[in-house]
């Protein structure tokens, strides 16, 4: 199954040259007049997109008719895609840590500049998540092209998620008890929901062979 994954991986250099190139641009003009939560929530909800991508990319290719013929289950080729979507996380969560240590060594250590930045990472992380969890079942139901309309549907809800959230997560910092909770509670609702998000999309895809 890894080999699934880094197929995955390899079918996205292209498209992981142009991004880097925008990114880089776009998180030094940011990053320049002290704005790097927006750096940090842009970079994150590109990188944490880029199973849409890989997903595309097997579309076109048709992959799905050769999959058949390889020695993995439905349920691993499904598996390998929520891997995919979970190391692109990842790859958000590190770049927009080290825009957050950029900033810092940029413009100095202020609580303001740390609440803001860390409040972005907070937020966008979770809401990155959870249109993945939203967006993969659609995918595997009705393919990337004709479920283009619910993506940009939910990527729409998230970033109006991320507005509200910002604020309020910002102020929630104050406290590690809140800190902790918080976080707590959105673990297991991401954990809970991409069991279910899986499962579904398992039976989506042996429906479809």
């Amino acid at each position: 199954m890894s080999g699934l994954v880094l197929k995955d991986l390899l079918s996205l250099r292209r498209y992981l040259k142009s991004s880097a190139a925008f990114l880089l641009i776009y998180d030094i003009i940011f990053i320049a007049v002290d704005q790097a939560s927006s750096a940090i929530g842009v970079t994150i909800f590109i990188l944490a997109s880029l199973h849409l991508s890989a997903a595309a990319y097997d579309e076109s290719s048709r992959w799905d008719g050769y999959a058949q013929s390889l020695p993995v289950t439905h349920s691993q080729i499904v598996l390998s895609r929520y891997l995919t979507a979970g190391i692109s996380s990842l790859a958000g969560l590190i770049v927009g840590s080290i825009l957050f240590a950029v900033n810092i060594a940029v413009h100095g250590f202020t609580q303001e500049q740390i609440a803001a930045s860390f409040g972005a990472i907070l937020a966008v992380i979770p809401v990155t998540i959870l249109v993945q969890i939203f967006t993969l079942p659609l995918i595997y139901r009705f393919g990337v092209q004709r479920a283009r309309l619910f993506i940009v549907l939910g990527y729409a809800l998230a970033v109006a998620l991320l507005i509200l959230s910002v604020p309020f997560l910002t102020g929630a910092l104050s406290t590690i008890g809140s800190i902790t909770l918080g976080a707590v509670a959105v673990v297991l609702i991401l954990v809970v929901g991409t069991v279910v998000s899986f499962r579904i999309s398992c039976r989506i895809y042996e429906a479809r062979r």
